[in-house]
């Protein structure tokens, strides 16, 4: 469950950076596309980080997940935005970032 939020969280995240102008890095695919859409980017922004809150509520309680929910929002705000600018986050990465994860998850817990 910690691995879907936290993965919600940063495509929340994403979908937000990939509407700033004045951030420079190249945008492709599912960037571009929200990057020319600021109205779907936004909504599918709070949509996921609701989500990612109610799945957090779900696992921790109401206020720990809500709480939890804007710590790991603003954790990833940063990472990424202090980050993608050097192409230093891939798809690559985050894919292994999220299996390693899930994998912890469900042997330890």
């Amino acid at each position: 469950m910690y691995t879907l939020s936290f993965l919600l969280s940063f495509f929340s995240v994403w979908s937000l950076f990939s509407t700033a102008s004045k951030v420079e890095y190249e945008k492709v695919n599912v960037s571009k596309y929200l990057s020319q859409n600021a109205m779907v980017a936004r909504v599918a922004a709070v949509v996921l980080f609701l989500l990612s809150t109610i799945a957090l509520c779900y696992v921790k309680g109401n206020a720990v997940g809500i709480l939890f929910s804007f710590l790991v929002w603003m954790t990833l705000a940063s990472i990424i935005l202090l980050l993608v600018p050097f192409d230093k986050i891939s798809w690559k990465h985050i894919s292994i970032v999220a299996l390693i994860s899930l994998t912890l998850e469900l042997v330890l817990i």
